[in-house]
């Protein structure tokens, strides 16, 4: 067969909730760029993203994760979904000669379903799988589901030579290392392939490629890696099944460059690192910074350049978080995992409580943004182990955060763990597996039912959380602002309101009403999900000359964009 026209798609999960994913899909653009450069024609259809009208953003407020869940259950478990017709519709649009499928363990059900509507449709089209499903479990995933072939491990070279292989009708295609594949009745297994020790010789991710580019924001095309591989052995993660625990990092000078050309082509002005672990090596994280920094990215400011990144908290300094902002970086991440410190050695966090306290307080100490990322529901735990959790989670006080719900992966060791005790619970398609799911902890101890309210109680608290913190940053920053200058610049006394006058003096009004001796109060408010920022003006009866608001809010617009660039707009109320 005549292989000219590769389609590599990430099927619908968030879409199934109301929600949309619209970050370029990193490991299809991988597959993209390689397969162009071997001359194939590629397109990459992210089928969870919704591109025709604006529906929330995933991941926003986890505590309506746990409702969205019952509906992506009610939906996916539908063959006859209008999601799916869609879906195999754009398919076969796109007449392609060879499909290739990205196979998460959370998508597994819908991959599976998606593949068998694929096979009815153009049965005479092969479809390969790839992705942490498919490289920890080949034998299921090829057993599950109609898929022809599947890839595991890296697989940029494999997939370039089964296209190759098919296309020139080439029999030594099913000796690939790497390639997984039906022979008569039989599932046949190949060795896994060697890895990319060079990873500047791989191409740049192909992010021109995708379907309905034309609908994705600027900062959709951020994502990249610097490195693959993660030296910590976390018991729950599933990144060594692809990228073992060897580090395998690319130059800072191939690194910056698809930086440049990201900017350059899309307007790009917030990159986010998807590495596991960003800093392995101080000097190599030095480098990439200095040559950020000689390639004037740094120097644009952060309206124009800023990054985020995730760090082990073990290696997080004061020294190297201001290193890191000097050269854009606003925000780390770190994955705390748990306020129990007998989870976090049951999970071979290789840290403690005190590490993970001190790494949070390096990055405030710094102005740089906190995120955290927390799990409950491990098999061992009690209520209070989860409680403690949760409670440590308010302690670090983040400015973003993430609660997840333990689901262990094949592949992992947590996974075995709770597999041997008969704890695993999921079908055979793994239609529960999900990290924000509302039915259940992977455990004997806590009920179904308990497990729920548990999980919508820490939701609720972390959302709530989340957000007051959002909205105090924001006032904070609009504190500055009007201390700064915006007095003499228009002539009038502002205050925010309970907060503080232009002069710094305290505004002993209260919160809801026009602070005492103020011309204009101030009070404010977010809305992450829509990337707003709600100012409300409140001119003082009797100020004069009359204030000229539209300028005082052209300027508090821009000020506030400028220092707080992660959100789109500023909207105005005002009265007297």
């Amino acid at each position: 067969m005549s292989i000219k026209k590769v389609l590599l798609v990430d099927p619908p999960f968030f879409r199934f909730m109301g929600e949309r994913q619209s970050s370029t899909p990193l490991g299809l653009a991988y597959l993209a760029g390689a397969l162009k450069q071997a001359g194939f024609d590629v397109t990459i259809y992210n089928a969870d993203f919704e591109h025709r009208e604006q529906v929330p953003e995933a991941n926003k407020a986890f505590s309506s994760e746990v409702s969205g869940f019952d509906a992506y259950r009610r939906g996916v478990t539908d063959a006859n979904h209008p999601l799916y017709s869609e879906v195999v519709d754009q398919i076969a649009e796109q007449a392609p000669d060879l499909i290739g499928i990205t196979v998460k363990t959370g998508k597994f059900f819908v991959s599976k379903t998606l593949i068998g509507l694929i096979k009815d449709r153009l049965p005479d089209v092969p479809i390969v799988v790839g992705g942490n499903h498919v490289t920890a479990d080949a034998e299921h995933t090829l057993r599950r589901t109609r898929a022809d072939f599947a890839v595991h491990g890296e697989g940029e070279r494999t997939l370039v030579a089964l296209a190759q292989g098919l296309s020139a009708g080439d029999a030594a295609l099913y000796e690939l290392a790497g390639l997984s594949f039906r022979r008569g009745g039989e599932l046949v297994h190949n060795a896994p392939a060697e890895q990319v020790m060079d990873l500047d010789e791989i191409p740049f991710p192909d992010r021109d490629c995708i379907l309905h580019s034309d609908s994705m924001t600027p900062n959709d095309f951020g994502n990249l890696f610097a490195s693959r591989g993660c030296p910590f052995a976390c018991t729950f993660c599933d990144s060594r099944t692809t990228w073992t625990r060897r580090v395998r990092r690319r130059s800072a000078a191939n690194v910056v460059d698809e930086m440049v050309q990201i900017k350059a082509k899309y307007g790009t002005t917030f990159f986010s690192f998807s590495d596991d672990c960003f800093v392995t090596k101080l000097d190599e994280t030095y480098e990439l910074c200095d040559e950020i920094d000689r390639r004037g990215l740094s120097a644009l400011g952060k309206k124009e350049f800023r990054f985020w990144c995730e760090i082990h908290p073990n290696l997080i300094t004061e020294p190297l978080v201001r290193r890191l902002k000097k050269s854009g970086c606003v925000a780390i991440a770190i994955g705390a995992e748990s306020g129990s410190q007998r989870t976090l050695d049951h999970i071979n966090k290789a840290s403690s409580t005190d590490v993970i306290r001190n790494a949070a307080r390096a990055i405030k100490a710094c102005d740089v943004d906190l995120t955290t990322f927390f799990m409950i529901g491990f098999p061992w735990e009690n209520e209070a182990d989860i409680g403690a959790t949760v409670d440590f989670m308010a302690e670090l006080n983040p400015d973003s955060g993430n609660l997840s719900i333990l689901t262990p992966l094949p592949g992992t060791p947590v996974y075995d763990y709770c597999a041997e005790r008969g704890l695993v619970k999921y079908d055979e398609d793994f239609l529960n597996c999900f990290h924000q799911r509302s039915s259940l902890f992977v455990s004997d101890a806590i009920t179904a039912d308990r497990s729920r309210e548990i999980i919508t109680g820490a939701f609720q608290r972390v959302d709530q959380l989340i957000e007051g913190n959002r909205r105090a940053k924001i006032q904070r920053t609009l504190e500055r602002v009007i201390a700064a200058d915006s007095a003499s610049r228009f002539g009038l006394k502002l205050a925010m309101a309970g907060g503080l006058t232009a002069d710094a003096g305290a505004a002993d009004g209260p919160a809801d009403g026009p602070a005492e001796g103020a011309d204009v109060t101030l009070s404010c408010d977010q809305d992450y999900a829509s990337a707003t920022i709600d100012v409300s003006l409140v001119v003082r009866e009797g100020t004069a000359p009359e204030p000229d608001l539209a300028a005082l809010r052209a300027y508090l617009s821009a000020a506030l964009l400028n220092e707080l660039p992660q959100y789109a707009q500023v909207q105005f109320a005002a009265g007297k």
